[in-house]
């Protein structure tokens, strides 16, 4: 038997040994070992092995929680994805929707009617009141772009999107050479711009081109409905470059004739680059509302109610200040368009700054969207 003096070393060596390998073992999951140590391992021997699984352990927990953690935001009682479980046209896959109707709106754009399978168009909430658009898939190419529905659904479960015909522009072609029967996939709707919860005093939409169809919209849902934002007046500016090139079908007509009746509800303006055919002439409302050229910042300045009459202005009527008005601009149309008015987008089609006109008017970031 040996003495307890004898045996007391080697056993203080081996717990010491073993309480270092676990030590080192158990640091390696949050540091390498240090360069200078020998490699007299191959990394899948049992010595390194355990810091490199404990390492994939902890990993793939971490991953794991991360997953699980996402999927309930994304899939929660308020989310958009629990809100469209179930359902075939929503936001996060391709839906086959049926060309019902084509025809020529101008030379270069097209008025397409898209129907959606019953009982699969969500329910439009508060959530997808307007803006909101879809996407529509080139399936030969796998690219898609966004359109902005003119009207929303109708009561047979279909929407009208206005196409122009690009000449670099592959699903604008595309959609342009589909005739009705046809199919095509489309995904949404997708939000573009929500009204804010307080009614604004008035919102502003700068447009040129198919950028008019967001303000199509509003005018569908909000505008001609008193009961929502009923404190808002809406103002129009839209360009073109003639007036056949304006609005498609009926809707300029629409416009017109609501802004006459309800001038404090509604204003309209059209510019036009020129008037080949003196269509301006030939209607007087139109002539009324419509200038040949761009829309320019005096342009602007006349369809905004002065902040402070002019007699508020002399020192023994001043009283009171006025509050400030809530005013929104939302713009919409091509780059040089968005550019001149408010600034170009920023990286991958963000805000960016503001800038053009409407900051040398004096408004500032919170006051501008750029759809």
């Amino acid at each position: 038997m040996l003495r307890a003096n004898t045996c007391t070393p080697v056993l203080r060596q081996t717990l010491t040994c073993t309480a270092r390998r676990r030590h080192y073992s158990l640091l390696n999951v949050f540091r390498e070992p240090p360069k200078n140590q020998p490699d007299s391992h191959l990394p899948w021997e049992d010595r390194d092995n355990g810091p490199l699984l404990m390492r994939v352990t902890f990993a793939t927990i971490g991953l794991a929680g991360l997953s699980i953690f996402g999927m309930y935001k994304l899939a929660g009682p308020d989310s958009d994805v629990a809100e469209h479980v179930g359902l075939i046209f929503n936001p996060y896959s391709w839906t086959q929707s049926m060309i019902t109707a084509t025809h020529d709106a101008t030379p270069n754009t097209k008025l397409i009617t898209l129907a959606i399978p019953r009982p699969y168009t969500p329910k439009i909430t508060d959530k997808y009141r307007p803006i909101w658009h879809i996407y529509v898939k080139d399936d030969d190419i796998m690219v898609e772009r966004p359109y902005t529905p003119l009207t929303g659904f109708d009561v047979g479960n279909q929407m009208q999107i206005w196409v122009k015909r690009y000449d670099q522009g592959e699903v604008g072609r595309w959609l342009h050479d589909k005739d009705r029967g046809n199919t095509v996939e489309v995904r949404g709707p997708v939000r573009t711009w929500s009204p804010p919860d307080e009614d604004l005093d008035e919102i502003v939409f700068i447009s040129g081109g198919t950028g008019v169809t967001p303000f199509l919209q509003l005018f569908q849902l909000y505008v001609k409905n008193a009961s929502l934002m009923p404190k808002t007046k809406f103002t129009l500016l839209h360009s073109a470059k003639t007036p056949a090139d304006l609005l498609p079908g009926s809707y300029l007509s629409q416009l017109s004739d609501f802004a006459n009746h309800n001038p404090e509800r509604l204003n309209v303006k059209f510019f036009v680059g020129s008037d080949p055919r003196n269509m301006a002439k030939r209607d007087s409302d139109l002539q009324n509302r419509l200038t040949v050229g761009r829309i320019g910042r005096r342009d602007i300045q006349d369809v905004l109610p002065a902040s402070v009459p002019w007699y508020r202005r002399l020192p023994y009527l001043q009283g009171e200040p006025e509050p400030e008005k809530r005013r929104m601009f939302l713009v919409c149309g091509p780059p040089s368009l968005i550019a001149d008015m408010a600034g170009p987008y920023g990286r991958n089609f963000s805000q960016g700054v503001i800038g053009g006109h409407l900051k040398d008017l004096g408004f500032r970031t919170k006051d501008v969207y750029k759809l």
